[in-house]
């Protein structure tokens, strides 16, 4: 789950729990093993524990990539999930319980689990930077070429219908959101739920600097008026030169005066929604209609009719038929 709000306060009431009961399990699991078959035997646990997490990794990877995914994303995606679980100790017990392993089999196998879990902090962060340049690489949406940012912290201009949406959305990718609006109405209940708000106009920069513009790794501008958020672009980015700014705008003719004021991602709402209405015009009005949209307006297996017939005049000599 992403680090939201809430996911922290979850945190900060069951760490005390986790931290107890984690100690107590790792305690309990060493003074169980009999330490003493690890000098016994060294070269079977330098085989066992490398032979462990490669076997996992590749199933794991396998399995995702069947799925779909890139062969490098599956690969970060298993390194995950190499660790051996608790499940593993339960599964371990019934097998000795049942006299499938012995005894000195069975301790092999534990250290063997908890090696995978001691080096499972260094395998989550090889795997999620495996994952963040994976997703750095990709295409982005619309044709956008946006440089890929660590962003932490953002703020969000204009909590409109297209505000209130973004705002939701990056508080629930663990960012620092902080949110400006001239209304206190539109404010008031992400107020209540903690958010960072702000009330006055944006294009004061004493404003920007109150919601945390001077910090913010990315900016979202999404005022109903082009004018407003040109000066809006212009100020934070006098504020903040290495924010990544987004602006929505209305018309696609203040996409260059945007892209000057210091803006990397301008969406322009006369772009997006004749995108929008061509797509549904060649997927889906010819499906309604049962033809083709590169059907000829004649009928099928019919000539075109002479331009001085479809214009209803008639030729020289000849009178039209009743």
């Amino acid at each position: 789950m992403s680090e939201t709000r809430l996911t922290k306060q979850l945190d900060a009431l069951v760490f005390p729990f986790r931290e107890t009961f984690g100690v107590v399990f790792f305690v309990s699991l060493g003074s169980y093993i009999d330490w003493r078959i690890l000098w016994r035997d060294p070269l079977w646990f330098l085989i066992a524990i490398p032979l462990l997490l490669a076997l996992k990794s590749v199933a794991g990877g396998v399995a995702l990539r069947i799925s779909g995914l890139t062969w490098r994303t599956s690969l970060g995606a298993a390194s995950l999930l190499v660790p051996m679980s608790e499940l593993s100790f339960v599964l371990l017990s019934e097998a000795a319980r049942s006299q499938i392993l012995t005894g000195t089999e069975y301790e092999k196998m534990l250290m063997v689990a908890l090696a995978s879990m001691i080096v499972s902090p260094e395998l989550f962060r090889i795997g999620l930077r495996v994952l963040r340049s994976d997703s750095s690489k990709r295409p982005t949406s619309m044709g956008f070429d946006v440089p890929s940012v660590d962003v932490n912290k953002a703020i969000v201009v204009g909590l409109g219908p297209i505000g209130s949406m973004v705002a939701s959305q990056l508080e629930l990718r663990g960012m620092d959101v902080g949110l400006i609006d001239q209304s206190p109405v539109n404010l008031q209940p992400f107020a209540q739920q903690g958010f960072r708000t702000v009330c006055g106009d944006a294009r004061d920069p004493e404003i920007l600097l109150r919601a945390g513009g001077q910090e913010a790794h990315l900016a979202m501008i999404c005022v109903p008026d082009d004018t407003v958020a040109g000066t809006i672009t212009r100020n934070l980015r006098q504020i903040n030169p290495n924010c990544t700014i987004a602006v929505r705008c209305r018309y696609q003719s203040s996409r260059k005066t945007l892209m000057k004021a210091g803006a990397q991602i301008v969406i322009s709402e006369e772009a997006v929604t004749s995108e929008v209405l061509r797509n549904f015009i060649m997927t889906s009005v010819f499906n309604l209609s049962g033809e083709s949209p590169l059907a000829s307006s004649s009928p099928p297996n019919t000539p075109a009719r002479p331009d001085s017939l479809s214009t209803g005049s008639t030729p020289e000599g000849k009178k039209p038929e009743a």
